[in-house]
């Protein structure tokens, strides 16, 4: 007897994909068209005018400076977050009553709000702040370091903030790698003399590289994207100091310039895409060496 089709599941995913594309391709498809118009607040005008923003753009000194603070930042933010992470999922590893408690303590940083982590930051990395009074203590001298008032530790105070934020959080996430591991290779190791560098090395790092690759992605796009941190800790300042692509994005949209900040945020979203299949296509091979 020939099975009778029902047409139901196929209807019951309309409403997804009405979801994903109302409020997800739409916006998108928008804001790279808005980048080749005319619109501004000072001329409502959707006007085509080709490439003309992304030139403006290109010829901003601000927009370099706040790509130069911005690789910084990504470069220093990807190596920093997912050391820290791996320090934390190696302890949280082992077998300790209070694993689930530490794993939850180490996580609860990242649902925080920004604006609330902005409030702590700002008093403890004040003059007379937490930080220095600790600095104070271990070094035995008064310590006075301008964390957030001064240009050059700015940025500095940003990562800080970053690495508080989301360090827990992708040890959690290299925790779950960890533990899928199967305990007989590390049995082999301890048969054959390897002691713990090698076996991490070539056991350890080998198997987890779909965790790593998942947390290198997550942060590489997070660290280009940086927004909420600048805008919560030091609104990008003093000056430009702190200055990141997204903060240059919301200041040529509070001036009014609604289409050069899409033009921005399309060239942002072009290399963060290129970028993550660059990272993804690295980790694909090497987890194929692997095997």
């Amino acid at each position: 007897m020939k099975k009778k089709y029902n047409p139901y599941p196929i209807w019951l995913t309309f409403p997804s994909i009405f979801f994903i594309a109302a409020f997800y391709l739409f916006p998108i498809v928008l804001g790279i068209g808005l980048a080749f118009t005319s619109w501004s607040f000072h001329n409502l005008e959707m006007k085509f005018i080709g490439l003309e923003n992304f030139r403006s753009v290109l010829k901003d000194p601000d927009f370099f400076v706040s790509v130069q603070h911005t690789l910084r930042y990504a470069i220093v933010i990807l190596v920093l977050r997912n050391v820290f992470a791996m320090i934390l999922a190696l302890g949280m590893n082992r077998k300790m009553r209070s694993t689930n408690f530490l794993r939850t303590v180490y996580f609860l940083p990242s649902v925080l709000s920004y604006v609330v982590v902005g409030i702590m930051f700002i008093a403890m990395l004040r003059m007379s702040g937490m930080v220095n009074q600790l600095l104070s203590a271990i070094v035995g001298m008064q310590v006075e370091i301008p964390w957030i008032d001064s240009p050059k530790m700015s940025l500095i105070s940003v990562m800080m903030l970053d690495l508080w934020v989301w360090s827990g959080f992708h040890g959690v996430l290299l925790l779950n790698g960890l533990q899928t591991i199967d305990e007989s290779y590390y049995e082999a190791a301890k048969i054959d003399g390897a002691n713990s560098w090698k076996t991490f090395t070539r056991i350890t790092l080998p198997l987890m590289i779909p965790s790593i690759r998942m947390s290198f992605v997550l942060t590489m796009i997070g660290a280009l994207r940086v927004f909420e941190q600048c805008m919560v800790l030091t609104y990008g300042g003093p000056g430009n100091s702190s200055m990141t692509v997204n903060m240059y994005v919301y200041r040529l949209f509070g001036l009014g310039f609604y289409s050069k900040s899409s033009a921005v945020e399309t060239m942002l979203a072009i290399v963060i895409f290129t970028l993550t299949f660059i990272i993804t296509k690295l980790f694909q091979k090497k987890e194929m060496e692997v095997s």
